[in-house]
């Protein structure tokens, strides 16, 4: 008898987004969570399955408890596609005795997570960021620096295509007291918040039945504190019917600054490249040629000549590029356009030009269009004997899209 044994192996689907709340720093449920006198605490916090890019992980603080003079430390230390390492300290004397956090991890880069983790001292800061698509933003309390009475809240004042700055309100004879905060700042595309609001809360408070968004996390933090008092504050979801509450317990309720937002973790909206419409050139024999570039581009919409590398952030629909080459004897001019993007075969216009003694400069006339009424990242690489045109698209992942490769060889 011949036995033939199979041997299956499954392949587990590599995930995009995931999301659990973390208890581990708290008392009872961790009963060595003894925080003060600078104790330290690390702990792993595993994702449900692996991911195939390191993801972004965002924190929202949905339990609080401890009192003036405290000064915890929280910040992600690490993270990979299988787990994020998250690490509390508390300084002082004065005990915390609970921190605890919803989080959410994603791997889509039309949201960015800036971390900002225990800052000393509070101030105003401005932050560089990636996608000049970005139009909103939220912001998230991490872990605080208490030493008397405290009236603060943190905002988004900017955004703009580059850059966001972040506000924190300075009362008189109290911010002082403030001596060290951490927050996130979560930005992203029009499409991925809906519904953010920021309460001032003097009482419990009561959400009443919420709407559910497919497709999106209900993401709850802070922003502020006017606190006076011991902090002990919880959020505490309900998902039938879909709510949640704010209470006190102990004590009297602190006033805070609460967040609400659905923050999208699949996305619809999807970027694509310019595409080259037409194509037309002229070769020449140029008596200027010697004085002129090897390699230089000018921008009709722009109105920008070029003839070094440069980077730049458009809002047209159309771009108009009359690029020059200069051409010398035995050599050939080697050139592609992107022209369609989605096609599998068949995507670029392709073009070969050789020079000769009667040919010594090459000028491409080319247009591009894109329908999308957003802003594209270009990035103009020019070398001796080559220019690259590449735009950056941040959907799902990040994409550098070459639309435009001019490039001089040998024959």
């Amino acid at each position: 008898m011949i036995l033939l044994i199979f041997y299956f192996i499954s392949a587990k689907a590599l995930i995009t987004y995931d999301q659990g709340y973390y208890n581990g720093f708290s008392l009872p449920v961790s009963p060595g969570f003894i925080c003060k006198d600078n104790f330290q605490q690390i702990e792993n916090v595993p994702f449900r399955e692996a991911f195939a890019n390191i993801p972004q992980v965002i924190l929202g603080l949905e339990f609080l408890s401890f009192d003036k003079g405290i000064n915890y430390k929280l910040s992600i230390t690490s993270t990979t596609t299988t787990y994020f390492e998250i690490q509390i300290e508390c300084i002082t004397s004065i005990q915390v005795f609970s921190v605890e956090f919803s989080w959410y991890a994603i791997d889509d880069q039309r949201i960015q997570v800036i971390n900002n983790f225990n800052m000393n001292p509070p101030d105003v800061k401005v932050f560089d960021h990636i996608n000049p698509n970005f139009e909103s933003g939220i912001v998230s309390i991490t872990s605080l620096g208490i030493q008397g009475d405290i009236d603060f809240q943190l905002s988004i004042s900017s955004i703009t295509r580059t850059a966001v700055s972040v506000s924190i309100t300075k009362v008189a004879n109290k911010i002082i007291n403030l001596t060290q905060i951490g927050y996130q700042v979560i930005l992203g595309i029009q499409e991925a918040f809906k519904d953010s609001n920021n309460y001032p809360l003097s009482s419990a408070y009561n959400s009443g039945t919420l709407k559910q968004y497919s497709n999106r996390w209900l993401f709850l933090s802070f922003t502020g504190f006017n606190m006076s008092s011991t902090l002990k504050q919880k959020v505490t979801r309900y998902l039938s019917p879909l709510s949640y509450q704010m209470n006190t317990f102990d004590v009297g309720f602190v006033n805070c600054n609460h967040q609400i937002s659905w923050l999208a973790y699949q996305f619809t909206t999807i970027y694509k490249p310019f595409e080259c419409q037409s194509v037309r050139l002229s070769q020449s024999n140029d008596a200027q040629a010697s004085t002129k570039p090897p390699i230089q581009i000018y921008i009709q919409e722009l109105n920008l000549t070029l003839d070094q590398s440069s980077n730049n952030i458009t809002n047209q629909l159309t771009l108009n590029f009359q690029v020059y080459v200069k051409c010398q004897t035995q050599k050939k001019i080697v050139s592609q356009f992107l022209r369609c993007y989605e096609c599998t075969t068949n995507k670029y216009h392709k073009l070969q030009n050789y020079c000769n003694q009667q040919i010594d400069g090459v000028t491409y006339f080319l247009k591009y269009y894109q329908q999308q009424q957003t802003f594209k990242k270009l990035s103009i690489q020019i070398a001796s004997d080559s220019i690259n045109i590449i735009q950056v698209l941040y959907n799902q992942v990040q994409i550098e899209q070459k639309i435009l490769e001019i490039s001089v060889q040998s024959i």
